[in-house]
């Protein structure tokens, strides 16, 4: 399985979104944001739940991310209010 190199490329902390980079991002390919998705929910065995239109949460998450993806954005990741970004990032960083 093809491994992807992901950065963070910029964060909106009004709105609460971090967007990401992957090394091989294509606006028309979702291979990347599947494979970050599907390898965050391995390692924490949840379950990955669909709430739209290429929108994700996994079960188990500690931060009860949500996981998106859009021609024009690409991979975005909207953390909740009472959560701070640093452990976001912290976390996240952990699967680039």
């Amino acid at each position: 399985m093809k491994e992807y190199n992901y950065e963070i490329i910029h964060i909106n902390e009004t709105e609460r979104w971090i967007y990401l980079f992957a090394d091989e991002w294509d606006c028309e390919e979702t291979d990347s944001f599947v494979f970050l998705v599907k390898k965050i929910s391995v390692d924490l065995n949840g379950k990955i739940t669909g709430l739209g239109m290429c929108t994700y949460s996994i079960d188990k998450d500690p931060f009860r991310l949500v996981y998106q993806w859009d021609s024009l954005f690409g991979i975005t990741i909207v953390y909740p209010e009472d959560v701070e970004k640093e452990e976001v990032i912290k976390f996240l960083e952990k699967y680039f």
